[in-house]
Order: C-alpha cells, then sequence, then structure tokens
C-alpha cells in the first residue's frame, strides 16, 4: 500500500565546511594497488584493532583493466596488510560492495558479477567466507538481464536482508530487495518503484519485523532525483513511502541507524549550480526530525557513508568538489547529535581523490578508505589512512604507540631515542607535537637509508607533559605518545 508522498523539504541550512578545521594527525597513510585500478567500499573491524575491506581489483587474481575481481584484505592498526584474497573467474567482472561480520566470525560479501558484455548481463552475488576467507559459499541470483546488490543486513527472522537494482519490474530500472536464509537461498524478493529509475542502497529491519529501505527514485517527486526512503513488512509488502528534495539532483548514497531508534541519511543535494553534501535524520514512520547541507568549495560534494559515532554524533566519508575543477578530493566530516559540524578535512592530490567508507576505531581514531588517482602506482590505487582526533583531549583518547617507532626511555627527563625501521630509501622526519597538534621541535629531517636506525631526542627544552612523535618516511607515517617527567 501506498501513502500519499511526503512534502518536499523546504529549505537547506548551508554550513560552510570551512568554518570547522580539525586537528587531526594522520597516524598512517597508505595505498594499495599495482598497474590496474583496485578500490574498497566496505570496511569491517575486528576486536584485535585489525579489519578487513571488501572492494575490487584489476590487478591481481583474475583481474585485468575493466574485468575485475573481488578484493578482500586483512590488515593490521598499523595498515600492513596481514592476507589478501580475491574472488573471481577469467573475463569476467566482479565486485563487492558491501560485507558484514557473521556469527561464525567468517563474512559475508555483497555485491555483482557480470560474464555478458554489452547492455545487461549482470547479477546480484552473495559470497560467505571463513574468519581467514577462505570461500564456503557463492549464491548468484539471475532475476533479469541486469542486477545488482548494494547493501546487506542480518535479518532478526533468521539470515538476510539485501537491496540492489533489478530490471525484473515496471521500470527501466526498480529498486530490488531480497530475504534469504543464513546459506544464501532466497525466500522472496520483489522489485520496488515506477517507470524510471529507481534504486536502493540500504536496508534495515525495524523492530516489527518489518525493514526500512533508503535509496533514492526520478519516478516521482519533484526533480530530476529525490531521496526515498520506504517500509516493508517481513513478507515485503510495502507499507508506505516517502521522498525527500527539491527541484534539482537529489540523492542518497547511504544510511545508519540511530541508538535513539531513528535513522540518519546522506548523498548530495543540489542547490542552484552545484550539490551540496546532504545529511538528515528521520524517525522509523520517515518523519523528518532534522536536515543539513554542507558546501566544501562551491562545487559538488557527495555524502558516501555515514555512521553514528561513540558520543551520538556522525562521522561522513564523503567526496568534496571544487568550483572550477573537474576533481575531487576525499573529505571527512564529523558533526554533533544535531548535525552541527564539529570538524572537517579533506586530503588529495592534483586529480580526483574519493572517500568511500570511514569507521570509528574508538573514541578518537578513524579508518578512513577510497580511491586516490593522485598517488600510487595504478590508474586508481586503494587509499587507506588511520586519523587520530585530537581535539577529544588526551584522556580521552591517548595514542597506544607501537612496535615500529619507539621511544626510549619512556617516560623520559631530559633525553631519548628514537629507534625506527625505513623501509625504502629517502626523505625521513621526525617531529614532536604538543596535546593541541603544534608542533614544538623538529627531531630530523633529511634523508635516510632503509633499514633499522636510532635518532637522539634533547627534550631538555620542553615542559613537563604529554607530547606526540610523529615520523614521516614517504607514504608510511607512524606515531609514539612521549611522556616528559621530571
Amino acid at each position: 500500500m501506498r501513502v500519499s508522498l511526503m512534502p518536499v523539504l523546504m529549505f537547506i541550512i548551508l554550513l560552510s565546511a570551512q568554518a570547522a578545521l580539525a586537528d587531526l594527525t594522520t597516524e598512517w597513510s597508505y595505498f594499495y594497488g599495482a598497474e590496474d585500478n583496485e578500490e574498497v567500499f566496505s570496511i569491517v573491524l575486528k576486536d584485535n584493532g585489525n579489519f578487513l575491506t571488501a572492494g575490487l581489483t584489476e590487478s591481481y587474481g583474475f583481474g585485468e583493466f575493466g574485468k575485475p575481481d573481488i578484493y578482500l584484505v586483512e590488515l593490521d592498526e598499523y595498515g600492513t596488510v596481514v592476507w589478501e584474497e580475491t574472488y573471481g573467474v577469467a573475463d569476467s567482472f566482479e565486485t563487492a560492495y558491501h560485507m558484514l561480520k557473521t556469527e561464525d566470525s567468517g563474512y559475508l560479501m555483497a555485491g555483482y558479477k557480470c560474464t555478458q558484455w554489452g547492455f545487461g548481463g549482470g547479477d546480484g552475488i552473495l559470497i560467505k567466507v571463513d574468519s581467514l576467507g577462505n570461500e564456503e559459499w557463492f549464491k548468484q541470483y539471475d532475476e533479469s538481464d541486469n542486477d545488482s546488490f548494494r547493501f546487506v543486513s542480518p535479518s532478526p527472522a533468521g539470515g538476510y536482508i539485501l537491496c540492489g537494482a533489478t530490471r525484473i519490474g515496471a521500470g527501466f530500472v526498480d529498486a530490488w530487495v531480497m530475504k534469504v536464509d543464513s546459506l544464501g537461498n532466497t525466500e522472496w524478493d520483489f522489485p520496488y518503484g515506477g517507470t524510471e529509475y529507481d534504486v536502493a542502497k540500504t536496508v534495515y529491519p525495524l523492530d516489527d519485523g518489518g525493514y526500512l529501505v533508503t535509496g533514492y527514485t526520478n519516478s516521482q517527486g519533484a526533480g530530476d532525483r529525490d531521496a526515498w526512503v520506504f517500509k516493508i513488512d517481513a513478507s515485503g509488502v510495502m507499507e508506505w513511502e516517502k521522498v525527500y528534495g527539491g527541484v534539482g539532483y537529489d540523492v542518497v548514497y547511504h544510511s545508519a541507524p540511530t541508538t535513539d531508534g531513528n535513522f540518519v541519511i546522506t548523498g548530495m543535494v543540489e542547490d542552484g549550480s552545484d550539490a551540496c553534501l546532504w545529511v538528515f535524520k528521520i524517525d522509523p514512520s520517515g518523519n523528518l526530525i532534522w536536515e543539513k547541507a554542507y558546501d566544501k568549495a562551491s562545487g559538488d560534494d557527495e555524502g558516501h557513508y555515514i555512521e553514528e559515532t561513540s558520543d551520538n554524533g556522525f562521522v561522513i566519508a564523503a567526496w568534496a568538489g571544487y568550483q572550477g575543477s573537474p576533481w575531487t578530493e576525499m573529505w571527512i566530516v564529523r558533526l554533533d547529535d544535531a548535525g552541527e559540524m564539529l570538524w572537517d578535512s579533506t586530503y588529495g592530490g592534483a586529480a580526483s581523490d574519493c572517500a568511500n567508507v570511514v569507521r570509528q576505531v574508538n573514541s578518537t581514531e578513524y579508518i578512513l578508505g577510497g580511491t586516490t588517482l593522485s598517488y600510487g602506482s595504478g590508474r586508481v590505487d586503494m587509499w587507506l589512512m588511520k586519523l587520530h582526533d585530537n581535539q577529544t583531549g588526551i584522556e580521552s583518547g591517548p595514542f597506544t604507540g607501537n612496535s615500529l617507532f619507539r621511544c626510549y626511555p619512556n617516560p623520559c627527563t631530559s633525553s631519548a631515542v628514537f629507534s625506527f625501521d625505513v623501509p625504502v630509501a629517502g626523505d625521513v622526519s621526525v617531529d614532536i607535537y604538543d596535546h593541541t597538534g603544534r608542533q614544538v621541535l623538529a627531531v630530523h629531517q633529511g634523508v635516510l637509508q632503509s633499514g633499522m636506525h636510532t635518532i637522539p631526542f634533547n627534550c631538555a627544552g620542553l615542559s613537563n607533559g604529554v607530547y606526540y612523535a610523529r615520523m614521516r618516511a614517504g607514504n608510511l607515517v607512524l606515531h609514539e605518545k612521549v611522556v616528559l617527567l621530571r
């Protein structure tokens, strides 16, 4: 059953993203890939500090340019690869768009597979692997000439609920939702939408046994595209739908549940000549609680991932556009619980760099994942970085240190020694920062050969307190907390 459409949003509050500068330290930053394209779309955190990324590769496995394999990588807390696996066959296109951890400590990836070139020919796929990436089962769902899964959630009824896009419905492309059991066997699936282009991006279970689906539509609404939210019951029957947006191109790319029982949604909303990062919050009935739009530099900005943080605020992975430039930068945005910006930061070079996902590791650390055309060794490389938020204060989030970069003794009095390993010969810097992120001392700047090194640290001119040492060697950035105590 459909209800009348919600009126389009009446206003957008524009906030200058430049007004809230981040006090962030890059703990490390790496590019991953080879001669062709590698991308990351989903990250799962592990309890031991490691994390996994899921996406695509054209450089490894059977991957080749234009015909990637699914690429699954486990990394440790310092960004070092623990293991990596590819999934695919020759002369085909496979990618994973979303991944979750399963109750047996394995992982489930939802995505897309295509073996017939030209228009159509793609299918939605599910791949279940164990904790080491060994494939346990693979399911391919051939519903039409072009289907894809974009998201998967555990279902309280058992098994999983998936969403994406299909051509089995009434429109050119329809939103698609499927319920499967724990082994990936189909229990039911339905298309949703009108006569044009409609896509589902996320789906989450609700307390009444139904599901909330978010995406975008151009079959209805006021603009070329509008944000679209609909509710289905436990059997997939639509109960209501609502659209949000104005007369422009307004789309949703991701949403997340919140601890207060509501949902926060991100995407892009057109405002005159450019598009802004768009965030709005709704209740389980689709009623608007608040909405905000953020304009970085008068270009096209897009929110591609959002999650609630430990203080009930939000963190967003976005693409920041700049007026007069065709390129984008990786953009991380931190909001409070009402959508007010706390800080933001961009990363990029001379070409396009995009943030696709961000995960909060603890109260002060984040893993930001995306792609870079500016750096790396291939056409597009996977770009991962670990960021530390210095604004939260030392007590709420100190550095934990690492075995690759050490200060001894620590605590120290008047002098100490830094020891570290340089992976590749080149320029190396070691600098000291106070708790506000201000550089207070340059310990070393110059070329070092590869291998282990020790650098003396004269701290006699510094006051007692906690400091942070940063070692940078090419793309490798490491940190160590240093305590000065006399």
